[in-house]
C-alpha cells in the first residue's frame, strides 16, 4: 500500500493541474466558494484521470505481489529454512 500511494497521488495531482482554470474563475463568478468550486467543477472534470490513477495504483500492487510470489518460489507454503 505504502509503495502504491504516491503513484495514485502523482497521476491524481497531475489530473487536477489539467482541468483549465476558466473553469474554476467561471465557478467562483457565479458565485461559489472554494469547496464548491472543488465538489461541483474540480472533481467532475477530473474524475476520470483520478479513476485511472487508482487502476494504476493497483495493478502496480497486484505487479508487485506476484513478483514478490514468484522470488519465493511460486508456493503458497513457508519454507523451514532458508536453504
Amino acid at each position: 500500500t505504502l509503495m502504491c500511494i504516491p503513484t495514485v497521488v502523482k497521476i491524481s495531482e497531475d489530473s487536477f493541474m489539467a482541468v483549465p482554470n476558466e473553469l474554476k474563475d467561471a465557478s467562483y463568478a457565479l458565485g461559489s466558494t472554494h469547496f464548491q468550486m472543488i465538489r461541483r467543477v474540480l472533481i467532475p472534470a477530473s474524475s476520470s484521470g483520478v479513476t485511472t490513477a487508482i487502476i494504476l495504483g493497483m495493478a502496480r500492487a497486484i505487479g508487485e505481489t506476484m513478483a514478490v510470489v514468484m522470488v519465493i518460489g511460486n508456493t503458497a507454503q513457508i519454507a523451514k529454512s532458508l536453504t
